[in-house]
């Protein structure tokens, strides 16, 4: 059974994946940078270890 930080990291990569879809569909690419670019800090994030004790 996953953990709780297991489900909430791959509820946060597939969130980011959804916002680079969304990214891809406004309408002449307005905002478009900034949403890939929210969408790869918040995949990163999710790959992110945190170290015990820092």
């Amino acid at each position: 059974m996953a953990t709780n930080e297991t489900r909430l990291r791959q509820e946060l990569r597939n969130c980011a994946v959804e916002l680079r879809q969304l990214a891809y569909t406004l309408p002449n690419g307005v905002g478009e940078h900034g949403l890939l670019q929210l969408s790869a800090r918040m995949h990163a994030a999710a790959d992110e270890v945190i170290r015990k004790g820092a």
